[in-house]
């Protein structure tokens, strides 16, 4: 069985997504206050989502703070065949993509 599409929802269930979209977090109870309806109401939304595929899961976005942060350098380092060993040995990295060499 297919799962509903987006159209097909009535405007709870599109408000519950909006709502879970920016807090997945949120309390049935909060849920059901914001959206004006019965904390039964929205576990029974919540469950027929879940069981039709519309929610295929629940996560956590990381801030960007964090994501910036985990970025430490991004680009290319090049080098020549004279370079003394011992300079070469100070060069350290934690991940490397690809390495090009030149004849």
């Amino acid at each position: 069985m297919r799962p509903p599409r987006l159209d097909q929802l009535d405007d709870i269930d599109h408000n519950l997504i909006a709502l879970l979209q920016t807090n997945a977090r949120e309390s049935v109870a909060s849920l059901a206050r914001q959206l004006g309806i019965a904390r039964t109401t929205v576990i029974a939304c919540m469950v027929r989502l879940e069981k039709s595929d519309v929610i295929a899961s629940y996560g956590v976005r990381l801030g960007q703070d964090v994501l910036d942060a985990s970025i430490q350098a991004y680009g290319g380092y090049q080098t020549r065949a004279e370079v003394r060993p011992r300079r070469a040995e100070a060069i350290r990295a934690h991940a490397c993509d690809s390495v090009a060499v030149r004849g």
